[in-house]
């Protein structure tokens, strides 16, 4: 009876194994294959172990001379830290930062400290700072991610 029970331990650890290697592997293959998107963030995990799924966007778009945006920037919910969102343009300039956003959460509505004027921004700059809470329960800045898209700011 014993034997049985642990022939079927095994048997069950090297199935669960063959399961995550094979989900690993059609994970991977989706996102080496998949366009970006201005509709729909691409995912990308950050190392193997306790990774961080970052959001990339091809395209984000604006409206000229407007502070209010309404675009959907998210922390998705397999993350165990919130995140801190800045938007920038090339030249470093700083049109939004987030406060902290859950894993799970997300945001619509932008308010921005800089209107950009209309134009097309390549290279602008999505910064994402990871933050967790420590053992003492205080915030602690983990890792960080720059991703960069095209910024289009329409009439």
């Amino acid at each position: 009876m014993k034997k049985r029970v642990i022939a079927t331990a095994v048997a069950l650890s090297v199935a669960l194994v063959l399961a995550g290697a094979y989900t690993g592997y059609q994970i991977a293959d989706k996102a080496n294959s998949a366009p970006l998107s201005a509709e729909e963030p691409q995912q990308y995990g950050v190392g193997a172990v306790g990774s961080i799924a970052i959001p990339g966007y091809d395209k984000l778009t604006f409206k000229a001379g407007e502070s209010i945006q309404y675009v959907s920037l998210e922390n998705p919910a397999q993350n165990d830290c919130s995140f801190i969102i800045s938007i920038a343009l090339p030249d470093g300039t700083e049109l939004y930062k987030s406060g902290l956003i859950a894993p799970g959460t997300v945001i619509d509505l932008l308010r921005l400290k800089n209107t950009p004027a209309a134009g097309a921004y390549e290279n602008a700059t999505l910064s994402y700072s990871c933050w967790s809470v420590d053992a003492d329960g205080e915030m602690t800045e983990i890792n960080g991610a720059n991703t960069f898209f095209t910024l289009e700011v329409i009439p």
